[in-house]
């Protein structure tokens, strides 16, 4: 993070530059940059496996596997399945099935032993498909555990952002919660703010970071609500909705924290506009005290109700 001053205020760039003055979040609901690279394709597979859905990536390694199986399998037909025994050469489609399901034995190492193969070029190749197998499964296996052992996005942000009363002032607040029921400590919250503005006849995009009433929490039992007081020091002060839309301002939350069962750290980031912000609202509690424990109810983590501003 790069730090400058610029007219004796104090300017954060968390890498975007002054020079991104588009008007769109800086970033996504997902968490994710809301940048689209272009120019240079660069294709990382082990990336693309590990972050596709389940539902695709299973479908990727069976078809994958499908395939593996049915070129070797055109090789023995090839050759001739006389070349495995067990097998009668019919000059069909049932001689590819034939070699497909040997194929599937070898590379799999089940050996049934119903087939197996005679002559040099079949043991050649199913040398070779072996060794595919093993190095299949072995890249498979890989691939799974990366993808049990990373952690997930387990922090929920609400969508929305309220500016409310708050001991006999006006604060922002929006808030968090932990979607799993595992353990998640150290929690840290860094909040900027971006906003455009003209500085010598162009545009420029300006940051700043911005103060919380706490900005660190040990334990993340239930939901946690981040405040910003606005007073004459706060970007947000004397703030409309039309006004903050004018100079594309955005708040950038980025969340920390320690997760004890994957044992590393988490991240996650989210930004609201304007328009993500309420005013004369506050939220309402999500959280509700049982003889025998607490519920949490993360569907209401953006429930609100009125209240009045102070004039």
């Amino acid at each position: 993070m790069e730090e400058h001053k610029e007219d004796d205020e104090l300017i954060v760039d968390p890498g975007f530059g002054t020079k991104s003055i588009t008007r769109g979040p800086i970033i996504l609901p997902n968490g994710r940059y809301n940048v689209v690279r272009k120019g240079k394709k660069y294709y990382d597979a082990y990336l693309f496996l590990v972050g596709v859905p389940w539902l695709r990536f299973l479908l990727i390694l069976f078809v994958g596997f499908l395939i593996l199986n049915s070129v070797f399998a055109m090789f023995y037909t090839i050759i001739g399945v006389d070349q495995l025994s067990g097998i009668e050469k019919t000059h069909s489609l049932k001689d590819f099935l034939s070699a497909l399901y040997f194929s599937v034995q070898t590379f799999t190492t089940v050996g049934y032993g119903a087939i197996h193969p005679q002559g040099v070029g079949a043991n050649l190749i199913s040398i070779v498909n072996a060794f595919t197998g093993l190095m299949g499964f072995a890249l498979a296996t890989g691939l799974l555990f990366a993808r049990f052992s990373k952690p997930g996005n387990s922090i929920l942000f609400s969508d929305i952002g309220v500016i409310t009363p708050w001991e006999d002032k006006t604060a922002y607040m929006f808030r968090i919660a932990n979607l799993h029921n595992n353990k998640v400590v150290d929690v840290e919250a860094d909040v900027l703010v971006t906003w455009l503005e003209k500085v010598q006849g162009s545009l420029a995009r300006r940051y700043s970071r911005i103060d919380l009433t706490i900005d660190k929490i040990t334990m993340f039992p239930v939901n946690w609500t981040i405040v910003h007081v606005i007073d004459a020091d706060s970007p947000l002060y004397c703030k409309t909705s039309e006004e903050l839309d004018a100079i594309g301002f955005e708040i950038i939350a980025h969340i920390k924290g320690y997760d004890e069962t994957y044992a590393q750290m988490i991240n996650a980031s989210h930004s609201y506009k304007g328009k993500n912000i309420k005013w004369g609202k506050k939220f309402k509690l999500m959280y509700e005290n049982t003889e025998t424990h607490i519920e949490l109810r993360l569907d209401h983590i953006n429930e609100l109700i009125d209240t009045p501003l102070p004039k």
